[in-house]
């Protein structure tokens, strides 16, 4: 904490906006950690331009100090997908709508249950990845029954459910740049997200947005997206073209040399050799 020349990266503030996630305890600390070192660093790096606002509203980040650097999605480029998570879970050739979850309140798996109750008979699949209180669909019978709960994954599987998904849905109230939608673009899986800022900012015109405090919204978009194959084409295309401009390549090198420059201490000249007659 005392030192001055470090550099931090915030990505979002849900320690502040929800705190309901979080233990008190670690609130506290993390609230004074990142504020003291967010004030005091030569640099603060954000990985969105609403979670630098963020970064300065919530943890006094001093705007002339702030630098975006956006996330990226080049580590699914790397991989080849594993489709055996499709065969395993028997959705070969069935058309799902998938979410990546975690229990967090911010995540607002709710939304997704309660918009596939109201879809009634209409209601596709759902495939989540990762966890998600169970209670949320058992609440709700259609959607219970409609939900394929596949837990945890690997980046490989998780490709290939990006891949087979016919739609990706994000319902989050808060994030503070969303890597899911950008991975589901850049694998060419159309992607339907709630209205949060950060959302909106890195998918911009290549989703389909809802307001995430109602359901009755994502289930007509659900509706929309599976009665027409040609838009989800359109989805799947823009949504490609979109990740390109999250390409880590140029921001890393970038994000690089402004660390560099901000934490560098110049080396000092190595002394002059004493001569024969001034030395000792």
């Amino acid at each position: 904490l005392v030192k001055r020349r470090q550099v931090i990266t915030v990505h979002d503030a849900s320690v502040v906006r929800v705190p309901q996630a979080f233990r008190f305890s670690f609130r506290l600390w993390y609230r004074l950690l990142v504020g003291v070192i967010a004030r005091r660093a030569p640099l603060t790096m954000a990985v969105s331009q609403f979670s630098a606002a963020e970064a300065e509203s919530c943890f006094g980040a001093p705007r002339e100090r702030l630098r975006i650097g956006t996330e990226g999605w080049q580590h699914l480029a790397r991989i080849d997908s594993d489709a055996s998570v499709i065969e395993r879970h028997g959705l070969r050739g069935v058309p799902f709508a998938l979410a990546v979850s975690s229990p967090t309140p911010n995540k607002n798996f709710a939304a997704i249950a309660q918009a596939l109750q109201m879809m009634g008979d209409q209601a596709p699949r759902c495939v989540v990845v990762g966890a998600a209180d169970g209670g949320i669909f058992r609440d709700a019978p259609i959607a219970h029954e409609r939900i394929v709960r596949v837990g945890y994954v690997s980046d490989e599987e998780l490709k290939a459910l990006y891949e087979h998904a016919s739609c990706f849905v994000f319902p989050s109230f808060y994030e503070g740049f969303g890597i899911p939608a950008l991975e589901a673009m850049a694998c060419g899986c159309p992607v339907i997200a709630s209205t949060a800022p950060a959302l909106r900012e890195v998918c911009a015109g290549a989703a389909l947005y809802f307001d995430p405090a109602q359901p009755a919204e994502l289930a007509q978009c659900l509706r929309t997206v599976f009665a027409d194959a040609q838009l989800r084409t359109r989805m799947s295309r823009s949504g490609h073209v979109r990740a390109q401009v999250h390409s880590c390549s140029p921001v890393c090198a970038g994000r690089g040399r402004r660390v560099t420059g901000c934490v560098h201490v110049p080396r000092r000249p190595d002394p002059a050799p004493l001569s024969a007659q001034g030395g000792h």
